[in-house]
This record gives C-alpha cells, sequence and structure tokens, in this order.
C-alpha cells in the first residue's frame, strides 16, 4: 500500500455486526440451543436485523443460515471454538495485517466440516450473497447507506490508486466507481466479505491485473511445502494512520539514454528500512517491481525528461531545486518514481 486510506466512520460499517451476532449468538451456540430449537431460531435474532432477513430473499441469507446451524448442531466443543476464533480474529484486520493475529482460513473450517463439507460451501454461499446480493436491497441501504456514496465518501478528491500511484481512479465526482478489493480475499479468509476495513477502493490493474486472489497473508515459495504458519507474512494495513516509509532508488547504466530507457538500461531497487516485510508483500500483491520498471520505459517517461526535466536544467534550475518542486506533490503524475530518476541523473547533487 503506497498511501494508506483516512479511517473515517460510517454507518456501513455496523453491517459486519449482523455477521458476528448471527454466528457468535447463535450459530456458535447451536449444539445448546438444539434440543429447544432444531432449526435456526430467527426468533433470536436481534429485532434490528429484522428487515434484512424479512425483506432480502430467503436464498440468500435464510436459506444458508439454516444449512449451517444444522450442521453446527453437532459440531464438536473444539470445532465450535475454532468457528468462533473465525469470525472474532479473522475481523481484526489491523491484527492480522501486522502479525499480531493468526487467522482461520477456509482449509480450517474444512478441518472441522462434515465429509459433504456442508458448513464450508454455505459459510461461502452466505459471504458471497451478502456482498453481492444485499447491499443494494432498499432494507440495507436504508439502515447503512449505499455502497456507491461509502466510495464517494472515503475517495473524495483522491484520483489516483493508493495501491500503486501509478493509475488514475474514480474519484467523488464521477458517477460509477471503480472496484473494492477483498484486501484479505474473501475465498480463502471466511467473514471478511462485508468487513469495510477490508474493502479497499482499487483500480483495474491492482485488483484485477496483479493481486486477483492472492494470499495477502501468506507467501515464500521457497517454503511451498512448510506449514501455512510458517509461511507467514505481514502486510500494510490499508487504513493505518501513518505513511509508510518506502525508499525507491534507480540506478542508470553507463550512456544509456534516458529517453529510450530499456529494461537493461537500469536497476531498481524498492525498500522500506521500518518495514521490510511488508514492502516485499507488497511488491507481490501488486506487480509493484514490473510496472514500475514499465513505467521507467514509457512514452510518459520519455516526454517528461523531453519536455520538463531537459527544459528547466536549460533554464538554470538545480536539480536539487526541482526535486523540491517535485516533492511538493510527491503523488501527483508519477512524481514519486521521477524524484529516483533525477537522482541517478545527479548522483552528486541535492
Amino acid at each position: 500500500m503506497l498511501r494508506p486510506f483516512l479511517y473515517k466512520q460510517h454507518k456501513i460499517y455496523r453491517f459486519q455486526a449482523f455477521v458476528n451476532h448471527v454466528f457468535l449468538e447463535i450459530i456458535c451456540r447451536a449444539p445448546k440451543l438444539k434440543s429447544r430449537y432444531p432449526t435456526f431460531p430467527f426468533g433470536l435474532v436481534a429485532p434490528k436485523y429484522n428487515p434484512i432477513l424479512e425483506e432480502v430473499n430467503q436464498e440468500y441469507i435464510k436459506n444458508p443460515l439454516c444449512a449451517i446451524y444444522e450442521v453446527a448442531r453437532d459440531l464438536l466443543p473444539e470445532s465450535i471454538k475454532t468457528l468462533r476464533r473465525a469470525v472474532v480474529l479473522n475481523n481484526r484486520i489491523e491484527e492480522l495485517c501486522k502479525g499480531e493475529a493468526e487467522p482461520v482460513l477456509y482449509s480450517d473450517l474444512e478441518k472441522i466440516d462434515n465429509p459433504e463439507k456442508t458448513l464450508t460451501t454455505h459459510i461461502k454461499i452466505l459471504c458471497k450473497h451478502l456482498y453481492n446480493e444485499v447491499m443494494d436491497r432498499a432494507s440495507f441501504t436504508h439502515t447503512y447507506g449505499k455502497l456507491n456514496a461509502y466510495y464517494k465518501f472515503i475517495m473524495g478528491r483522491t484520483d489516483v490508486c493508493k495501491c500503486c500511484g501509478l493509475t488514475s481512479v474514480l474519484n467523488a465526482y464521477n458517477a460509477p466507481r471503480d472496484a473494492f478489493d477483498h484486501y484479505l480475499p474473501r475465498d480463502k479468509y471466511p467473514f471478511v466479505a462485508v468487513n469495510f476495513r477490508n474493502l479497499v477502493p482499487a483500480c483495474y490493474h491492482c485488483n484485477s491485473s496483479y493481486k486477483h486472489t492472492q494470499d495477502t497473508l501468506h507467501y515464500d515459495p521457497q517454503r511451498a511445502d512448510q506449514p501455512r504458519r510458517e509461511r507467514r507474512t505481514k502486510a500494510f494495513y490499508p487504513f493505518r494512520k501513518d505513511s509508510p516509509d518506502i525508499r525507491i532508488s534507480l540506478s542508470l547504466s553507463p550512456g544509456c539514454l534516458v529517453k529510450k530507457l530499456k529494461l537493461r538500461d537500469f536497476t531498481l531497487q524498492i525498500e522500506s528500512p521500518t518495514h521490510p516485510d511488508e514492502v516485499k508483500n507488497w511488491q507481490r500483491l501488486y506487480g509493484i517491481e514490473e510496472r514500475y520498471k514499465g513505467y521507467y520505459c514509457s512514452e510518459s517517461l520519455s516526454n517528461f525528461y523531453e519536455e520538463q526535466y531537459l527544459a528547466k536544467m536549460i533554464h538554470g534550475k538545480s536539480a536539487a531545486e526541482y526535486i523540491q518542486d517535485l516533492q511538493k506533490s510527491k503523488f501527483y503524475d508519477c512524481n514519486f518514481l521521477k524524484i529516483p530518476l533525477i537522482r541517478a541523473l545527479n548522483p552528486d547533487e541535492e
């Protein structure tokens, strides 16, 4: 995450409480409730959630809840603990990103499931429907607001993707919106589908071309045969209060033509003295090194060099002065990538 999102209080965040309520207060108590309630006891659901249950098609919420309850009735105490941990821990997004908590994956739920994997299947169905089918219903928007309105609320004037800093995104003044990326992918992590601390506006390339459904918290190709816990990694929390200290440097080969840079003409280094694991993971998730190298070989960089940089040098502006100008609007027009180029061209200045 090149730049964090500013966390703003919004009523849409309360929707996760509905999921927590039905699982922690009813599903996880199913073994104790089954003698009195052989099927899902909708009467035990808090009255404030009745509009969603009653006005949304039965197949989207009620049917999967009934199927989940049917399996949960016969779960052993240790299995109930695993299910409860999945609900509680998977929604501590910041702690998970920092490595301060351990998540529960669908693969963990499969270990406590019946042979038909009914529990896992219907939890996936429920979470998918909550995100895809429920959020545009009147019962949802009346209580929690519209998803498009929340997007505009959180994006404001921002028009550059905060995941990569390269690509433009739609902001509050555009009628449509760009996609939300499930930062912890919802096909791997149960109960995160409607947690808005896990939903990040992202450009098409970050969301679809590169990240896809990569596991945000587990990766190490050299230890693929090791247990998942040993392949655990940290990730930038999208709503952190401080901007990560990411340092980008460029080294040019002698005699190369800047306006016609090729991959063999330079080396790129991206690092962080304070968050080395997070930076490495960020690069993996969004293909950062490849994409930044592509920018340095692009027509846009060539035009910048010929039309702006050389012109300012001719008029007597020093490299240090030019860098100071670019730093005033560091994330505008990829200035954060132009600065390393100017430094590489003028190693003895600044």
